[in-house]
């Protein structure tokens, strides 16, 4: 039998060397960050998560260019970006989701609406506006939350409804980063039928 032995080389791995920064240079700890593939394809799995530097590393990654993905709640999601191991720390940045925060109440008394929903409306041009009925945001004790995935890259406006209360919208809102909005519903109801 001629069957030659194969020899494998291994090589000591260069690391890999990140760190996780929001637009502003804060560091983003408990990020996820995930290889998304490698030569096209969807392997090796490995992610782990930042510290509280904002920093992580891989001591054995594949030594070729490979794609990762950033993510944490509260932060928009990242398109795959290109990664190389070696000495330099790469940098990749996470844009804080936008936020609108405020309270709803009775207009005569001032008192907390104790529930309530928040609609979302992408405004498309004077007097139009697409109402995401599909996706309320509940409301309890006079108080809402809603969060941006895009971050309000365009207008919006919030329409806040609650039993027994005439409906109230926003006017137009857009901007980066977060804001508040206080809502004042007077008691009535709405269109029947």
């Amino acid at each position: 039998d001629n069957v030659k032995p194969m020899v494998f080389q291994l090589h000591k791995a260069k690391p890999l060397k990140g760190r996780v920064l929001t637009m502003g240079d804060e560091p983003v700890a408990k990020a996820t960050v995930t290889l998304a593939s490698w030569k096209e394809l969807p392997f090796p799995k490995w992610e782990t998560q930042t510290d509280t530097d904002g920093r992580f590393t891989w001591d054995s990654p594949p030594q070729e260019p490979a794609q990762y993905l950033v993510r944490k709640t509260g932060f928009g999601a990242t398109t795959p970006q290109e990664l190389e191991p070696g000495d330099k720390e790469a940098t990749l940045r996470l844009v804080k989701n936008g936020l609108v925060t405020g309270t709803v109440v009775d207009a005569e008394t001032k008192k907390p609406i104790p529930s309530f929903r928040i609609i979302r409306g992408r405004v498309f041009g004077p007097g139009t506006v697409s109402w995401e009925r599909y996706r309320p945001t509940n409301g309890s004790d006079g108080k809402y939350s809603c969060e941006s995935e895009d971050n309000w890259q365009m207008s919006v406006r919030l329409l806040a409804e609650a039993p027994g209360y005439l409906p109230a919208i926003s006017p137009a809102l857009r901007g980066q980063g977060w804001t508040n909005y206080n809502f004042e519903l007077k008691k009535g109801h709405g269109p029947r039928g």
